[in-house]
């Protein structure tokens, strides 16, 4: 019975662990398939502004440097752009070997980005998660399950060392001289006497197993409260660092390059000025890619870690 119960909770883990995989790999592929997009317009404006250069170049109102930078950071952004997609394509495919389909039927890919998930991990206390853990992780319950059943086996060898009384009938017939044959019910009782005991290796083998599989149960319940305040910090400093920049993208962020792109195109500001408003806005927004990435990731983790999602426990 422990044995069986100790089968299924191995399995519970196991599907956990999958889920998290699968998370991450979705997450991770989302993020890559931002970077690439974030990569194709930057080659698409470079491309633009090389044309532009090259009529401003012909007209003589740009330097040959100048000319010859765009150019450079045009192949260094096309460059950028199919490190991007092979990225995003070995994402997808480890996604699609994840769920069992094909690179091409995952369609596009975007995050579910619940800020209240935060919250709700925040406002439990780490002894509470710890102990919401302790019930739920189904690794924890295996370790448990194999010291009870263990303990049951060294208990059970033990009881051999006891001798059993052993039971004897029977129907009996003797023959005597004189006095004829005589027949009747005779029934009897045997008592081995322990002279030594045979079975005291595997009593002291099994009862080590039993202390070897306790000490393995407390070395998991360690490793499993570890891993709850390291996914708690973790998942803390990700949506701190998304809390600075969050802010500053999105919609301001891009038509803030928009606006200097034109500015670039009508002679407004100088080359550098342009390159390093594409350059901050792809770094930034690739950041901000990735690290909500990370956060989903981390939130999963966290789940992993508890045992149980945060999210349904707090409905």
């Amino acid at each position: 019975m422990l044995r069986r119960e100790a089968a299924e909770a191995r399995l519970v883990a196991t599907e956990a662990q999958l889920d998290l995989d699968v998370t991450r790999a979705y997450a991770l592929a989302v993020a890559a398939e931002r970077r690439a997009t974030l990569a194709r317009h930057a080659t698409f404006a470079f491309a633009r502004a090389r044309s532009v250069s090259e009529t401003r170049f012909a007209e003589g109102d740009v330097s040959g440097y100048a000319h010859r930078r765009i150019s450079l950071e045009a192949a260094r952004y096309a460059g950028l752009l199919a490190e991007a997609l092979l990225a995003e394509r070995t994402a997808r495919l480890t996604l699609a070997s994840l769920v069992g389909t094909t690179e091409d039927s995952l369609g596009s890919l975007d995050l579910t980005f619940d800020v209240s998930l935060a919250a709700v991990a925040f406002a439990v206390t780490p002894d509470s998660l710890r102990g919401m853990a302790a019930r739920h992780r189904a690794d924890l319950r295996v370790a448990i399950l194999e010291a009870e059943a263990a303990a049951a086996d060294a208990r059970l060898v033990s009881r051999g060392r006891l001798p059993l009384p052993i039971l004897s009938a029977g129907l009996k017939t003797e023959h005597s001289v004189g006095a004829g044959d005589f027949s009747g019910f005779v029934a009897g009782v045997s008592l081995p006497l322990p002279l030594w005991d045979r079975r005291q290796g595997a009593i002291e083998a099994a009862g080590a197993e039993a202390r070897r599989e306790v000490a393995q149960a407390e070395i998991v319940r360690r490793r499993v409260a570890r891993e709850v305040d390291e996914a708690v910090a973790g998942l803390r400093a990700i949506d701190e660092q998304l809390g600075l920049l969050r802010p500053q993208l999105g919609a301001e962020s891009e038509a803030a390059l928009n606006a200097a792109q034109v500015a670039y195109s009508e002679g407004e500001i100088s080359l550098v000025e342009w390159l390093d408003a594409v350059r901050a806005y792809q770094e930034a927004e690739s950041t901000y890619a990735s690290l909500r990435a990370e956060s989903i990731i981390r939130r999963a983790a966290l789940d992993r870690a508890v045992g149980v999602s945060l999210s349904r426990e707090s409905r």
